[in-house]
């Protein structure tokens, strides 16, 4: 197929991008809560931060985002989140001879899910390794 004139891959993968990221009103709202204007600013931002979790046990993913200047989400939360996120990864990682740590990628996918439920009375229910969040989705969403 041939090439549409001046448009290259890698730009119109760009512009697709970004045109998904403004129809994502969930991305935007987490975005919002985090302090960043896009997706792409929050990425940036984490990419080169530690993996895994301080002696603290305080994730570096937490405390970067604990640390932004215009975060919406209550220090509380965030030791929150990083406790369940542990505890889930611990319970994953029982009896493993090699335990699996998560890249930010995949520890900001774990936050923004918390966050995402933060207002779901049930979301307490969830226990380690519960692997289907589906049935534990708020009635509004559900609906």
């Amino acid at each position: 197929m041939p090439r549409r004139k001046g448009s290259t891959r890698r730009e119109t993968g760009a512009a697709t991008h970004a045109q998904l990221e403004k129809r994502l009103v969930l991305l935007a709202w987490l975005n919002l809560r985090f302090g960043y204007e896009t997706n792409q600013d929050l990425l940036a931002d984490v990419k080169h931060v530690a993996e895994g979790f301080n002696a603290d046990d305080r994730s570096y993913v937490g405390i970067r985002l604990e640390s932004r200047a215009g975060v919406q989400v209550a220090r509380g939360d965030l030791v929150r989140y990083d406790d369940n996120i542990r505890a889930h990864l611990r319970a994953m990682n029982a009896g493993r001879s090699s335990p699996i740590t998560l890249r930010y990628f995949q520890h900001l996918h774990e936050v923004a899910e918390q966050a995402g439920l933060a207002g779901n009375p049930r979301a307490a229910c969830l226990e380690p390794g519960d692997a289907d969040l589906s049935e534990h989705e708020p009635a509004e969403r559900a609906a």
